[in-house]
């Protein structure tokens, strides 16, 4: 019999999680389908209780996790980590959810998201990045963006105020906070130079505020930086934001928040490849997935890898 094996953040969303778990458990009762929950407790939980859920792993077991991009990114990284082919099934229950706004878009109802899973439909396999820090670093993986600058900053500042009171407590509220951590952050704004190699090809750039690899059009919890679902047959994609003064600052916001004109923007440059790496003079405070990473070791190196999803 098929067991489905439920991993659940239960605080994401502001609680949303448990909330979504609560819907999963009735839908899964009704259907007389059997299943095990397991909830994390704390961030990076899910790296302590996945290896011990896969030695019990069978073969018609399946998996599902609820929670934000944050926790999907920790389930597909100790997945990919231990080299495990398990299709997952994905519910988003966060603030941001981004991966599922671009992944998942044509999906409204709970059944949408569970159907493919419950009827057992062949998976399908949606590309992700490993990356690499330094020349000797461990592969890594994520699932939305490693992102090197003023990103960083901004999602510093928007966490901040998710902690606070009032109308950034809102479970709606996550793009509202990144856009008022975007203007607060502006005073803290350091920008840099940069060298990156797209197959091995130099590009150079002056005065970057943020060179970020995406993997789909989306950060910030809906903020459409590029529109990469534009480009066919992309690899991996990074964006550099550069040569910002005053004025760059003003025409990149009006881009990206009104007239949508980004692709046409002198500060900003798309590229993309099958390998894309990115030497930077200094240590960086970055965010991976919407997580802080201080960098330090270069070249960062970023490559194209995949997950099976039931969709």
């Amino acid at each position: 019999m098929t067991v489905i094996e439920i991993i659940c953040h239960e605080e994401a969303g502001l609680g949303r999680g448990r909330e979504v778990l609560d819907q999963v458990q009735s839908y899964l009762d009704d259907r007389q389908q059997g299943y095990r929950v397991h909830t994390t407790a704390y961030p990076g939980h899910i790296f302590d209780l996945v290896p011990e859920l896969l030695d019990n792993f069978q073969k018609e077991s399946r998996l599902l996790v609820i929670g934000g991009d944050g926790t999907l990114h920790e389930l597909v990284a100790v997945l990919q980590a231990k080299q495990v082919d398990i299709p997952l099934t994905y519910l988003p229950a966060g603030s941001g959810n981004d991966f599922s706004r671009y992944f998942q878009q044509d999906k409204s109802s709970l059944s949408d998201y569970l159907a493919p899973l419950v009827e057992e439909r062949s998976p399908k396999t949606l590309p992700i990045y490993h990356y690499q820090l330094g020349q000797h670093g461990r592969r890594r993986s994520l699932v939305n963006s490693l992102g090197l600058g003023f990103d960083s900053v901004v999602i510093e500042q928007a966490i901040k105020l998710k902690e606070s009171k009032g109308i950034f407590r809102k479970t709606w509220g996550n793009k509202l906070r990144y856009l008022v951590g975007l203007f607060q952050s502006l005073p803290r704004l350091s920008l840099f130079n940069c060298q990156l190699k797209i197959d091995g090809r130099p590009y150079h750039f002056d005065r970057c505020a943020l060179v970020v690899f995406m993997n789909n059009p989306y950060f910030g919890g809906g903020i459409h930086l590029y529109p990469l679902e534009k480009i066919k047959d992309r690899q991996v994609s990074v964006i550099v934001i550069h040569d910002i003064k005053a004025q760059g600052i003003l025409d990149l916001l009006y881009r990206i928040f009104i007239s949508h004109q980004q692709e046409s923007s002198p500060y900003m440059t798309h590229l993309s490849g099958k390998v894309v790496e990115v030497e930077i003079n200094r240590p960086m405070i970055s965010q991976v997935d919407g997580e802080s990473l201080m960098i330090d070791q270069y070249p960062v190196r970023v490559w194209q890898g995949q997950q099976d999803f039931y969709l």
